[in-house]
């Protein structure tokens, strides 16, 4: 099947990562391999490839939010573009737009820059350029593409670029330190990039077979990076694990896609004919719920939500630590960007908010009540931040609720919703830098080839390590939801949309769950600062790549939580292009 170029520029940002990890595979085979100890020119070319890589897939994600799609061409001469040469603001150009299909709202603004017509509806956009040949008519949004199966709209880039923060920053934090742990090797690098292609692809898909290829190719990238440390059996332990419970979550997936399909015939949630089966009196009403369940359990395995959270401290704290931050922060992007679409796109029908929302509303307090309290017992960092991903994951759910009630039948505020919905890329984003920064703290104290992951290594690190110990701090205070940082912010909208929507008790277990965390939390800055030094805390490498994602990520920390505006404004518009 052949696809024009004004279609294929659409994915430009998937083509980039995916070929920039073909590409550092193929470099991978041909340096001298220099798998362990300093030196070799591959560790240098690989990390540089793999940033370059990432930089560009900005460059394109940024192409493809500022391209337009040509919605209509009108021959010279038409009605409307005789109303657009009169250069004024009037009813007469609101009827012709209306005749075209543009309805416009009473805030819609309309204005004439750059030989253009400029029609701003919300989030909803419109270029009118007139020429020789006659009217064109432009519409910034949604774009199907690929027969359907992918959709390109902000929301969606919007996470495929916190995808891409995640990669750069475990890309930086690989650098020598995965040479000095056994694994700086081609494949790698490449499989972190497919991995985040898979994750873009699931941020875009509204297909089901596309969102099954997609979770397949990011399952098998993981599985073997969670395994990539040849000197840990613990970590081909931890890669054995996800791999036998991660299959029998890719089985609830394909058997519950199966089970729609059978229902609707068809494979696009956006289907009519996933509208039609949405009544108890339908009778494939029952295994279209069937398959229902069996996708959201999919779903709830890879954002590590309670009871299908088991996999989460062992896997976390046997794979290399780099991966352990993109685990926690990339793969929580890709699933609560699709999850957002399917509760959006399919439970604000009233019946299934009847079968169904109660389910998402008891995974929401299960995953933050039980995994703030199983973290209260780690006595290991990265066991702890495993637990605090379930925890945050128990959050987002939160909003995911909100944003799933939005149906008929249903008194749920415009405002609730558009906070729920940009209260979740925001809070993704907080939480990427937050986590990823922890993490490279933890790699930053590494020595003779071994995390040192037990709290007692970190007894007095403050007096030794007085930055590492002040960065360490600020991360998990931000964690915590502590003022003025960007995990406090992320947390206030997303109890803000649960209030604003009106389900007060899931936003007051929220709070109860963010005053445990304190606990467990503080526990860590009280070792650091409260107790005298019995380590040394001697390193024998100190990467650049490390030092600058902890910068990176301080820094991002910081800015969000006192200059919140920006991030939120580009999170709310993105919602509404989400919901118009």
């Amino acid at each position: 099947m052949d696809y024009s170029w004004n279609e294929l520029r659409l994915i430009l940002p998937l083509i980039v990562i995916f070929a920039v990890g073909f590409l550092i595979l193929g470099v991978g085979l041909i340096l001298p391999s220099k798998r362990e100890g300093r030196g070799g020119n591959s560790h240098f070319i690989l990390p540089f490839l793999g940033l370059v890589g990432v930089v560009g897939s900005w460059v394109s994600l940024f192409y493809v939010w500022n391209t337009p799609k040509l919605f209509r061409k009108l021959e010279k001469g038409s009605r409307l573009e005789k109303s657009l040469e009169k250069k004024e603001l009037n009813q007469a150009l609101e009827k012709e737009l209306k005749r075209v299909g543009i309805v416009l709202s009473q805030r819609a603004k309309i204005y004439y820059e750059s030989n253009r017509w400029h029609i701003v509806d919300g989030a909803k956009r419109w270029d009118l350029e007139l020429s020789s040949e006659g009217l064109s008519i432009y519409h910034y949004g949604e774009k199907g593409i690929l027969s359907g199966s992918l959709v390109v709209d902000n929301f969606g880039l919007l996470f495929c670029f916190l995808i891409t923060i995640a990669l750069f920053l475990a890309i930086l934090m690989s650098q020598e330190y995965a040479s000095r742990m056994g694994y700086h090797h081609g494949e790698y690098y490449a499989l972190l990039f497919f991995a985040s292609g898979s994750l873009m692809a699931m941020a875009l898909s509204y297909h089901l077979l596309t969102l099954f290829v997609a979770m397949e190719t990011l399952s098998l990238s993981v599985y073997a990076l969670a395994g990539m440390s040849p000197r840990q059996v613990r970590s081909q332990e931890s890669a054995l694990k996800y791999f036998i419970l991660g299959s029998f979550a890719s089985a609830f997936l394909l058997y519950g896609i199966c089970l729609l399909y059978g229902a609707t015939g068809s494979l696009d949630l956006r289907d009519p004919a996933y509208r039609a089966v949405m009544d108890t009196a339908h009778p494939y009403f029952a295994l279209f719920l069937s398959g229902i369940c069996l996708i959201t359990f999919a779903l709830a395995f890879k954002v590590g939500a309670v009871p299908f959270h088991w996999w989460v401290p062992d896997v976390y704290e046997g794979a290399p630590t780099p991966i352990t931050g993109f685990m926690s922060t990339a793969v929580k992007v890709g699933g609560f960007a699709l999850m957002a679409r399917v509760v959006y796109g399919m439970f604000r029908w009233q019946v299934l908010q009847d079968f169904w929302m109660p389910v998402v509303w008891i995974l929401a307090v299960i995953t933050m009540l039980v995994g703030s309290v199983l973290a209260l017992w780690q006595r290991n960092i990265k066991r702890l931040l495993a637990y605090s991903s379930v925890v945050h994951g128990g959050y987002l759910l939160i909003a995911i609720y909100v944003v799933g009630s939005a149906g008929q039948g249903v008194d749920l505020s415009p405002s609730a919703l558009h906070t729920a919905l940009g209260s979740i890329p925001f809070y993704l984003a907080a939480y990427t830098f937050i986590t990823m920064g922890a993490f490279a703290v933890v790699i930053s104290l590494a020595r003779n080839g071994e995390d040192r992951e037990d709290f007692e290594y970190y007894t007095g690190l403050a007096h030794r390590k007085p930055k590492r110990a002040l960065a360490l701090t600020i991360f998990l205070l931000a964690l915590a939801g502590i003022p003025p940082t960007a995990g406090f912010v992320g947390k206030f909208y997303v109890f803000k949309a649960a209030i604003e929507g009106g389900f007060y008790v899931l936003a007051l277990l929220g709070i109860l769950a963010s005053v445990v965390s304190l606990y467990y939390y503080l526990r860590v800055v009280v070792i650091m600062y409260m107790h005298p030094a019995e380590e040394s805390f001697d390193q024998d490498f100190d990467p650049w790549g490390v030092k600058c994602a902890i910068a990176i990520s301080l820094a991002a920390v910081v800015v969000l939580g006192v200059l919140p505006a920006g991030w939120l404004a580009v999170s709310q518009y993105s919602a509404f292009a989400f919901v118009r």
